[in-house]
């Protein structure tokens, strides 16, 4: 619900805007986003799996013709964890945003050509 009235609000300020979305990513619970950051409720250990939350942003993106982003295929994954996130076990290192923000202008270019 609060993506659509993202997504409302941004389109009522500015309608020729073009979005693109980038699917968050979880550092420190690779594969599961606890339940305070998505409120899935229902689930009985309180997580949203990474790809129950992808599924869904992506078929928002979908209806709303927005491009997305998802980050399965970025350089910060089960084995370069280790290296390419930060002290704090969520923020990317250094190294790892060098990574991170290379691939993701790659995908942006690949969107908007």
């Amino acid at each position: 619900g609060q993506f659509n009235k993202i997504v409302a609000y941004v389109f009522s300020q500015n309608p020729s805007i073009r979005l693109i979305v980038v699917a968050p990513y979880n550092g420190r619970n690779v594969g599961t986003f606890p339940k305070y950051w998505y409120g899935d409720r229902t689930h009985p250990d309180g997580y949203v799996s990474r790809q129950v939350l992808s599924d869904t942003l992506k078929q928002a993106c979908e209806y709303y013709n927005i491009p997305y982003i998802e980050q399965k295929n970025s350089p910060i994954n089960g084995y370069t964890i280790q290296t390419l996130i930060g002290t704090d076990g969520v923020h990317p290192s250094l190294e790892g945003y060098l990574q991170l923000g290379a691939w993701l202008s790659g995908e942006v270019g690949r969107l908007i050509g």
